[in-house]
């Protein structure tokens, strides 16, 4: 090999190795920028798998169109407890409902929701519309009536006012008006308390609380005879029960809290009792017999109450906590409307025992010791207690002579107040003092008058000269109620032709003898009748 042929070989080989050497340490150059060139990639999309759709139901609540309701401002109304219809609402879908309108709105019609469309084709449940009054708390109700709403009532302790309600028909029917100003009214102003004004409609037989702020009266305004509460400035009217039935002579607890009153909507005529704080009701009485006429004992714990079975009624007390009952009458003949007396300790009632004429007399709480006190030979009725106890007036008659008497305690001595001129009849007190009120016909249609009761040993005055006339009405003004705060001769109605009425209202020209039967009776001087009503076949 020659010179020249191995420099060249060597060459060659020289120019191998460094081309290795550069391949070798190019990727350790990672500081050094490089030329890459751009490759191209061709993306395809996969092919979308076909999913069958699933029907899945909406969930939303679809849109729904409510129109507006249009409520009336709130106007007086007569029946302060009247219900509102609630529209019915949805269980998955809550609407609104109007639970602040005033008594006696228009109620407001049902609204239409749709229901929810719920999974598994289930529709959501719809609550059936109730009524509901609109404030207050719930009233239970009995006997399967309609429930109710009621708004408490707090009375405050007794006072002592120097005006009373009473009963007028210048209204064209029979109302209960205020005589005399309350603290806050003047006598112009609302002296109508009852407003059930109307043809055929009567507000009778009140009951004051003992703060005097309320009435709580019968009324047939809304068709049947219900009982119902009112302030005494006159600007409130409220329904206190809603039974469709008698419901009658409602009279408050001397504590304020509860007014008990007779009625027969649960088939026999009995007494319940009401309480005002919480509108609860309560039945005091059970069974086959008639029982009404509820007095209060003075500290709330009793009730005596008359009990007609076989014609004749008997006097019991009821204990309203444990509704023990004990018989205080003697079985000797009837005995009706007892009253206590102030200190609780004695009931007066009327009898027809041992004398063919009505008696007033007066027996021990527990019945024992009973005594005549009204003058013999006299059908005496309408009793009524002194505030202080000492005294008792009562009405009483003998032919067409009808009087007002009075009892001492402390003498065993009777007055008779009134002279024997002029009908005079259903005796009550002012709550100071020994002054009585009482009803006269002496001007030839009744009219209120008030005089002194005592001395006892006084003659009886000439009411027309001596009394003080307290009403004018040239129709019919008559039994007041003060003190005692409840009204009892609405009862009996008035002195028709100068006769005592049949007990009950059984006394009706044209032989009605329905329970709850309004029998107008006439008034001295003319105008609408009173209406008496009739408790006969009140129990089924």
């Amino acid at each position: 090999m020659t010179s020249k042929q191995l420099v060249l070989i060597t060459l060659i080989v020289v120019v191998i190795l460094t081309g290795i050497f550069v391949i070798t340490t190019v990727p350790v150059l990672a500081g050094q920028p490089q030329l890459v060139a751009p490759t191209a990639v061709c993306t395809v999309p996969p092919k979308p798998t076909q999913v069958p759709p699933t029907a899945v139901p909406p969930t939303s609540v679809p849109p729904t169109e409510v129109q507006p309701t249009q409520v009336p401002p709130a106007t007086s109304t007569n029946t302060g407890g009247e219900s509102t219809v609630v529209p019915p609402t949805s269980t998955t879908v809550p609407v609104a409902t109007n639970t602040s309108a005033a008594p006696g709105s228009t109620p407001i019609p049902p609204t239409n929701v749709p229901p929810t469309n719920s999974p598994g084709g289930v529709s959501a449940t719809t609550v059936p519309a109730t009524k509901v009054p609109p404030s207050g708390v719930e009233l239970p109700s009995l006997g399967g009536g309609v429930s109710s709403r009621w708004t408490p009532i707090h009375v405050s302790s007794s006072v002592c006012v120097d005006w009373l309600v009473y009963h007028t028909n210048q209204t064209g029917d029979w109302e209960i008006f205020r005589l005399g100003n309350t603290a806050t009214v003047s006598n112009n102003i609302s002296v109508n308390l009852s407003k059930g004004i109307g043809q055929g409609i009567d507000d009778i037989g009140p009951s004051l609380s003992p703060d005097r702020a309320w009435i709580t009266f019968t009324s047939n305004r809304d068709g049947n005879w219900e009982i119902y509460v009112a302030s005494t400035d006159g600007q409130s009217q409220r329904r206190m029960t809603f039974h469709n039935a008698t419901s009658i002579d409602p009279v408050w607890s001397p504590n304020g809290v509860n007014i008990a009153y007779t009625s027969n909507y649960q088939g026999n005529l009995d007494l319940y009792m009401f309480n005002v704080q919480t509108g609860h009701e309560t039945r005091l009485t059970t069974g086959s017999s008639v029982n009404n006429n509820a007095a209060w004992s003075p500290d709330s714990q009793s009730i005596a109450y008359e009990v007609v079975k076989n014609g004749r009624s008997q006097i019991y007390e009821a204990n309203v906590a444990t509704h023990k009952t004990t018989l205080l009458s003697d079985g000797q003949g009837s005995d009706v409307n007892p009253t206590y007396s102030p200190t609780g300790k004695q009931i007066a009632f009327i009898s027809s025992r041992n004398s063919i004429e009505t008696t007033l007399y007066v027996m021990n709480r527990d019945g024992s010791k009973a005594q005549a006190i009204s003058q013999t030979g006299l059908s005496a009725l309408n009793h009524s207690w002194s505030p202080d106890g000492t005294l008792i007036a009562y009405q009483a008659q003998k032919g067409s002579d009808l009087g007002v008497y009075v009892y001492q305690f402390a003498t065993g001595k009777t007055r008779r107040v009134t002279d024997t001129q002029s009908a005079n009849y259903a005796p009550t007190w002012f709550c100071h003092g020994n002054t009585l009120v009482f009803t006269s016909d002496v001007n030839g249609n009744p009219n209120l008058f008030s005089v002194a009761a005592l001395p006892i040993d006084a003659a009886s005055i000439d009411v027309a000269n001596e009394a003080t006339q307290l009403t004018t009405n040239k129709l019919a003004d008559q039994y007041a109620a003060a003190s005692p705060f409840e009204e009892d001769a609405s009862s009996f109605g008035p002195q028709n032709a100068l006769e005592l009425p049949t007990l009950g209202g059984e006394a009706d020209n044209n032989n009605d003898k329905t329970c709850g039967k309004a029998v107008p009776v006439d008034v001295t001087g003319g105008g609408v009748g009173f209406p008496v009503i009739s408790t006969n076949n009140c129990s089924k």
